[in-house]
């Protein structure tokens, strides 16, 4: 599996960072998926915010994460459009993402 990681040491960042899909065009979104599958649990995104935009410069907040120390995070949103989608995190790094996952269901119990 591919994970991006940005480790404590790395010099890209300086805190306050982001993890940007840009989906090449708007879609409706009402559920997503996070998983960090590291060995290390400080790099896990335990706190941060699923944020859409239509131009990538003006950012809605969809959903906030506070405090969960799991390695999958499943949620259910209220529906939105956006062509870019972001989870910012406050915290910045160290952090690692394996998967990030965008659905639109509909309304539809997903197994």
């Amino acid at each position: 599996k591919t994970t991006f990681a940005i480790e404590s040491a790395d010099k890209i960042s300086s805190g306050d960072d982001w993890f940007l899909v840009d989906l090449d065009q708007t879609y409706r979104i009402d559920r997503y998926v996070v998983v960090s599958q590291t060995p290390d649990p400080a790099s896990r995104p335990t706190s941060f915010t699923l944020q859409g935009s239509d131009d990538g410069f003006v950012w809605k907040d969809a959903d906030s994460i506070a405090g969960q120390e799991s390695d999958r995070i499943e949620r259910r949103v209220p529906p939105f459009r956006a062509r870019y989608v972001r989870i910012h995190l406050p915290k910045g790094k160290p952090f690692a993402i394996s998967e990030f996952e965008l659905y639109y269901t509909g309304g539809e119990l997903t197994g």
